[in-house]
C-alpha cells in the first residue's frame, strides 16, 4: 500500500468533518477551519508531490499526516461537545 494512501485518506475524513460542520453547525466556525485546512495542505501536497526529491518527500508526508491528523481530532472533540450539548437540552 502506498503511503501517500493515508494522507489522502487523512484529507477526505477531514473534508467530510468540514462539511458536517458546515451543516449542523456554524459557517463562521465551517469557514475558518476550511481555511485553516487549505492553509496547510496545500502547500504541504504541493511540496510532496512535486519536489520531494531524496527523501523530502517523507519530511513534507509527516508533517501533512500530523496536522491533518490534529485537525481531525480537535473537530471531533468540538462536533462532540457540540451535539451532547444539543442532546442534553433536550
Amino acid at each position: 500500500m502506498n503511503d501517500d494512501i493515508i494522507a489522502y485518506i487523512l484529507s477526505l475524513v477531514c473534508i467530510i468533518l468540514l462539511l458536517i460542520e458546515w451543516i449542523a453547525g456554524s459557517h463562521k466556525k465551517a469557514i475558518t477551519n476550511t481555511i485553516v485546512f487549505a492553509t496547510y495542505s496545500l502547500p504541504l501536497y504541493y511540496l510532496m508531490l512535486y519536489k520531494g526529491s531524496s527523501g523530502a518527500a517523507f519530511t513534507w508526508w509527516f508533517y501533512l499526516v500530523l496536522s491533518t491528523f490534529i485537525q481531525v481530532i480537535i473537530l471531533l472533540l468540538k462536533m462532540l461537545r457540540f451535539f451532547l450539548k444539543r442532546f442534553f437540552e433536550k
